[in-house]
């Protein structure tokens, strides 16, 4: 025998006027399997967190219907002009990218879209809110394509 987990939800009603007998009615879910999925995800999570960190690389994912762009904070949180306060934007990762850089970087994700490549990598210059150049090593891959 192990412990077993249960939501339990119940309502009360009175049988009678005086308050002196009540009935319980309510629903017992085992939520067992629910709570152990829970935690292997969270613990999932704080493995990829680890990893992230210790291997000193940053993750992001781009939004390209709405143009949105979300990841570590190391790389997104050192763009010029950065708004903290609204979501990085793809186009402004291209306007921060340096201009001889983008044609390669364009042409990468095109070979990947096309499946000629399986993911697109590329090496270009982003400049950082200090104004400096920073070159990046980009790796990416499609990963869902949305409705045809």
């Amino acid at each position: 025998g192990g412990y077993r987990q249960v939501l339990d939800r119940c309502h009360f009603s009175s049988l009678q006027a005086d308050q002196a007998h009540q009935l319980l009615r309510g629903v017992t879910i085992d939520v067992t399997e629910q709570r152990q999925m829970e935690d292997d995800l969270a613990r999932s999570r704080e493995r990829f967190q680890l990893a992230i960190e210790c291997a000193a690389i940053d993750y992001y994912e781009w939004f390209r219907d709405d143009d949105v762009v979300i990841g570590s904070d190391r790389i997104l949180g050192s763009l010029p002009n950065r708004d903290r306060n609204s979501p990085v934007r793809g186009a402004s990762v291209l306007e921060a990218m340096h201009p001889d850089d983008r044609r390669e970087w364009q042409a990468a994700r095109a070979r990947h879209a096309a499946g000629e490549v399986e993911f697109a990598e590329c090496r270009f210059r982003v400049r950082d809110a200090n104004g400096r150049w920073r070159w990046l090593f980009d790796r990416a891959q499609i990963v869902d394509r949305g409705p045809h």
